[in-house]
């Protein structure tokens, strides 16, 4: 497996690997005995064996040469294999030998073909050896020339492309995938979501004759997270009574880029419009392309925070909001916040944020939410592919 291991960390070999058909013998077929399962058993003692050989020469390492510290060292070893040899036979007689379902539909596939009166369902054209070609679903939109999904292509020095296919994979006219590259250059897919398309408002929810598109940012509720920990993002907490879970797809991308740069998986989200693209008890969230964000805590769960809290992440806050600037926010205008006392210097201001404050009636606050808009959308390449 090591040869394996080492093209899996080469650019795009992950993706590679994800397009092979390969026909193989599925987990469903064994005969009786098992025989392919319990040739694992085997590897058991090999591995008992290796362990053994590395305690011995750690010990001989620390210097430790009594004959019953080296005894116990060892049958721990033992105990731990027993132990796993134990769970092992109960996985193969109470999980997988019930599972074994392909040898039996086959063979009545066989007699059903014979019996030309039988009037049931004919079955599934199984074969007879447990063999099937299996295949990645996602990544199979590559077996159709010039057919795909709509892909927004996230890198780590801000770059966003927006990949439009000659043809759109059927069952993905509504969708959008997102996919990031991170500083070494390994591609992590995010995921498909759906595009919902609704009509244009102005302030005041005012409908317009255009259409816009909003991506439902719940559908990333479980977040992502590579397969060594390395590159995560998700929010850990959604706070919104009005359901202002919808945004513009390329805001989305650039709120993703800014996730991913810093691993945030802290963020806690207030809401940018409601589905059919109104802001509520605001006039500035409308199609998705304004929203709000909990400052960042020490604590990192998501919790309410204002900028007079001593809970108050000021540096990491500072990172985020240059994190935003880079994918593509704060740029046709500024950030929303207000001022504040950090280490007793008064009228402290965010990066690429605005003092924005208004008494009452008709006020507003940014003491416990920053206003995140002002994405340019020029900064999105569009690619015909």
């Amino acid at each position: 497996m090591n040869i394996y291991n080492q093209h899996y960390e080469k650019v795009g070999y992950a993706e590679r690997i994800g397009r092979l058909l390969v026909k193989y013998e599925g987990e469903w077929y064994a005969d009786e005995a098992l025989t392919k399962w319990n040739e694992i058993d085997e590897l058991f003692e090999e591995e008992k064996d290796e362990k053994k050989d590395f305690i011995s020469k750690l010990l001989d390492e620390l210097g430790i040469d009594k004959e019953h510290q080296r005894k116990f060292a060892f049958d721990k070893v033992d105990e731990e294999l027993e132990h796993i040899k134990r769970v092992w036979q109960i996985e193969k007689e109470k999980r997988i030998k019930p599972s074994l379902w392909w040898k039996g539909v086959a063979d009545k596939q066989s007699s059903q073909t014979l019996n030309t009166n039988n009037n049931a369902p004919t079955l599934t054209n199984l074969s007879k050896d447990g063999k099937a070609w299996f295949i990645h679903p996602v990544a199979m939109v590559d077996y159709f020339p010039g057919a795909g999904i709509v892909t927004y292509q996230i890198y780590h020095d801000g770059k966003i492309e927006k990949h439009i296919p000659e043809k759109i994979l059927p069952g993905y006219e509504q969708k959008y995938k997102y996919v990031y590259h991170d500083k070494n250059k390994k591609i992590h897919e995010l995921g498909i979501f759906t595009v919902y398309v609704t009509k244009a408002m102005a302030r005041g929810n005012i409908p317009q004759e255009h259409d816009v598109e909003l991506i439902n940012v719940k559908e990333f509720e479980n977040g992502y997270i590579s397969s060594d920990g390395s590159v995560k993002a998700k929010f850990a907490t959604f706070n919104s009574d009005h359901n202002r879970w919808y945004i513009n797809p390329s805001c989305f991308a650039g709120l993703l880029g800014a996730m991913l740069e810093l691993n945030a998986d802290y963020l806690g989200f207030n809401g940018f419009s409601t589905h059919d693209a109104k802001s509520v008890e605001s006039q500035s969230h409308i199609n998705g392309i304004a929203g709000d964000l909990r400052y960042i805590s020490e604590k990192r769960n998501g919790e309410l925070t204002w900028l007079s809290y001593s809970t108050f992440d000021f540096d990491e806050q500072e990172k985020f909001n240059t994190a935003l600037y880079k994918f593509g926010w704060a740029r046709t205008s500024l950030m929303y916040s207000e001022y504040f006392t950090y280490k007793k210097q008064s009228n402290t201001l965010l990066k690429y944020t605005k003092h924005m404050k208004k008494a009452p009636p008709n006020g507003y606050d940014h003491y416990h939410h920053l206003h995140i808009c002002g994405f340019d959308f020029n900064l999105i390449i569009n690619v015909q592919d």
